[in-house]
């Protein structure tokens, strides 16, 4: 499949944020718990000790295998409330939708379905022409097309997919093997992204290209690959696109966010503020969504005007 990475494309990266607010989503320690033999969800939650460590302490370093008997945990049935919010996501046109869910929420909203089978998956998994097929692990350049409303989307599970459990990125091995085919890719572009003509063909590309909206994903500081992908952007000296990070969270969250949202301000991310009343993260998040599209809107319309 001969696909490309717009010039200045428009990013959406995106978390279990969505999931968290509906109440159905597995939080990363549960996740741990479920996986683990010997460790409480509360235990695993007082670790003082970066995720992808933890889930190497809590498996006894078999992480792999034990996600993949915790799979079904993972996907959880889509409220109407919640398949509305991720369907203005999925109308707002995008051209790449980053993810680090390994499972199909998006994929589900955009088919009509409750359940996405292994056959669909096959039918919609596509790649760019940089590789000869769809990659089994370290999905660079294999994504899930679909159109909701007759809107094409591209859903790039960055973190690996339920569907290929090989390529599902947990344990502290599965970051740093990750984090090293990402640099190995930007090594190979060399200075291929001063040329105006140069189209992407990885979400790699994308994110360092384009406009990124941060929308539903904590960024904890254990997440090594994409905190080295947000410095390798502002240390491009060829002209691209700007961060956007929403950070909706109460006023307690907010205070211990603190370093985090330092280190992004100082990688040259721009914070939006979303303060949450009364546990209300579904106000809020529309918030966003309603802003991140009249941006986009205002781009393109700024964009035709020239």
């Amino acid at each position: 499949m001969n696909e490309v990475i717009s010039i200045n494309p428009d990013v959406l990266l995106v978390g279990n944020g969505i999931n968290r607010c509906y109440e159905n989503g597995v939080s990363w320690d549960g996740l741990l718990a479920d996986m683990s033999d010997n460790y409480t969800e509360e235990q695993i939650k007082d670790m003082q000790c970066p995720a992808p460590l933890k889930a190497m302490l809590v498996t006894k370093d078999k992480a792999a295998v034990r996600l993949r008997n915790c799979s079904d945990k993972l996907s959880a049935d889509i409220k109407p409330e919640q398949a509305d919010m991720m369907k203005e996501l999925l109308t707002i046109g995008f051209d790449d939708i980053l993810t680090t869910n390994y499972s199909y929420e998006f994929e589900a909203v955009a088919l009509n379905k409750e359940n996405v089978s292994d056959y669909t998956l096959k039918k919609i998994m596509k790649h760019t022409d940089e590789v000869v097929k769809a990659e089994p692990r370290y999905l660079l350049h294999t994504y899930n097309a679909v159109e909701c409303e007759r809107v094409y989307n591209r859903i790039w599970h960055i973190h690996g997919e339920l569907r290929k459990t090989g390529s599902m990125v947990l344990d502290h091995y599965m970051y740093i093997n990750l984090a090293s085919k990402m640099k190995e890719l930007c090594n190979k572009r060399g200075n291929a992204y001063n040329r105006n003509e140069f189209t992407g063909k990885s979400w790699i590309d994308s994110f360092i290209l384009g406009d990124v909206y941060i929308l539903g994903f904590g960024f904890d500081l254990s997440e090594v690959d994409l905190w080295w992908l947000l410095e390798r952007k502002k240390r491009e000296i060829s002209e691209h696109g700007k961060v956007v990070y929403y950070n909706i969270a109460d006023e307690e969250d907010a205070k211990n966010n603190k370093p985090k949202l330092d280190l992004l301000n100082v990688l040259g991310a721009k914070i939006n503020f979303l303060t949450v009343k009364n546990g209300d993260y579904r106000s809020e998040y529309e918030k966003a969504i309603f802003e991140i599209r009249q941006c986009i809107s205002e781009k393109r319309r700024n964009s035709n005007e020239k």
